[in-house]
């Protein structure tokens, strides 16, 4: 329960200062938007919130693992667990992607590169696609959250 309480404060962090996110909200109207101190300060940690929200997934998905188990034939309510399993991996993949396709992953990988990343053709045709697969993650997520509570209510 904590992990995925610190999950969801994580994922709020990251989306709430997300630009492609409040950009698709229109909250960030003009540049200027993105100079206020408010949005600067949270801003300014986008990347930490990345490495919470990774790392309370990493332990989320071993927890529940090592708890509740793999889904196996028979048990009750083994649709639901089939289905929280998969979304499971599903969104953990999508974080991965969401997370490779944010401009925070390529100023780390321009760490370990001598050319700019974010100078490339092809992170920027990946980078277009931020927003929908920010979508595509929440949709997934909330089936996640959806099938959690029926087998967690009904076992």
């Amino acid at each position: 329960m904590a992990l995925g309480i610190g999950i969801l404060v994580s994922g709020i962090a990251v989306i709430t200062t997300c630009r492609s996110i409040a950009g698709v909200f229109h909250l960030l109207q003009s540049q200027d938007s993105l100079k206020t101190r408010a949005y600067s300060v949270f801003f300014r940690y986008h990347s930490y919130y990345w490495v919470a929200f990774l790392l309370f997934m990493v332990l989320h998905l071993m927890v529940t693992i090592v708890h509740v188990g793999l889904p196996s034939t028979g048990e009750p309510y083994y649709l639901a667990h089939q289905v929280v399993f998969y979304t499971a991996i599903i969104n953990f993949l999508l974080v991965l992607v969401v997370f490779t396709s944010c401009k925070s992953f390529l100023s780390l990988a321009s760490l370990f590169t001598s050319r700019n990343p974010l100078t490339g053709s092809i992170f920027k045709r990946f980078y277009r696609f931020h927003s929908i697969l920010w979508w595509i993650l929440a949709v997934s997520f909330i089936l996640h959250i959806v099938a959690g509570i029926i087998h967690a209510v009904n076992t």
